[in-house]
């Protein structure tokens, strides 16, 4: 979200499927941090952390892709793992429906403030290499709506995420806008409300 508008809350349940099974339970770890990287660098303040938006490149100046780090643990290089990421949305006037992309980064080690919105999708060559985890309709609704995709990692995303895990303990997903117009409003890891706040379900199984 960004301006002073008031919002209104609803729910976006992405689901990240690294094995064919459902994720039932599991553990909840909130985003160890979040940005939304416009074409001017992060959105600084505390509205920076806060708020966690995807803009088309319509959006001009507000024009943004979103950055979510997590730290899920220790890995078994055995283990099947099920994801669960849980996004709260801030709905205001200027939301728009449209669609996003969610890519896994194996840079876990740029910072945000490194990073700026570029071509059509903000990344430009930027968080390199992206493991595309699939795409989701951003469809501003009511408060509470929840959506829910499953993903799935192939074998050479998966590798690099069990890599990424192992050498810095973090997690990066990475939300790039996938058409021009879409302004896609989520609560980051700075809400008020721990409930708000990005999360991901981690679940492994033997």
């Amino acid at each position: 979200m960004r301006r002073t508008a008031p919002g209104l809350l609803s729910a976006l349940a992405v689901v990240l499927s690294l094995a064919p099974s459902v994720c039932v339970g599991g553990e909840a770890i909130a985003s160890a941090s979040s940005a939304t990287v416009q074409p001017t660098g992060p959105r600084s303040g505390a509205t920076g952390v806060r708020f966690l938006n995807v803009e088309g490149k319509n959006n001009e100046k507000y024009a943004s892709f979103g950055v979510l780090d997590f730290k899920p643990g220790k890995l078994d290089a055995n283990d099947a793992v099920v994801l669960t990421l849980s996004l709260t949305q801030s709905i205001a006037k200027f939301s728009k429906s449209g669609k996003i992309k969610v890519y896994l980064s194996a840079d876990a080690k740029s910072t945000p403030e490194t990073l700026k919105f570029k071509g059509d999708d903000g990344l430009d060559g930027q968080l390199a290499p992206l493991y595309p985890v699939g795409e989701s309709t951003f469809e501003k609704g009511e408060t509470g709506k929840q959506d829910s995709i499953a993903l799935k990692l192939d074998h050479e995303a998966l590798a690099a995420f069990r890599s990424q895990v192992a050498e810095t303990g973090v997690v990066r997903l990475v939300l790039v806008p996938a058409d021009a117009e879409v302004a896609a409003t989520y609560f980051g890891t700075g809400s008020e409300s721990p409930e708000q706040r990005p999360r991901l379900v981690f679940k492994t199984t033997p």
